[in-house]
């Protein structure tokens, strides 16, 4: 079984709003993330970002993490900066 892990939403522009795990390499400074709980997958945490921001996706660094089972994604996508994301 996973251990829980913290996660975060952050807006990134025209990449758009991002979850990230605290182990993210590009996971922005506290200013540009708002913390959605600690949750024991990427899907999970999905669901609960899901119910506060509106078109939410994982992070295509975060999605490549091993620990995670996670969907398809490009860690090649190049970010925005990242500033906290709007409440639906």
């Amino acid at each position: 079984m996973y251990s829980a892990i913290k996660f975060y939403v952050s807006d990134h522009g025209n990449s758009g709003l991002l979850l990230h795990r605290i182990d993210c390499p590009r996971l922005p400074a506290k200013e540009g993330r708002t913390f959605i709980g600690s949750c024991h997958s990427l899907l999970q945490a999905l669901s609960v970002a899901k119910r506060s921001y509106k078109g939410v996706m994982p992070c295509p660094y975060c999605a490549a993490l091993p620990e995670i089972n996670a969907a398809e994604s490009d860690a090649s996508v190049l970010l925005n900066t990242a500033r906290k994301p709007q409440k639906k």
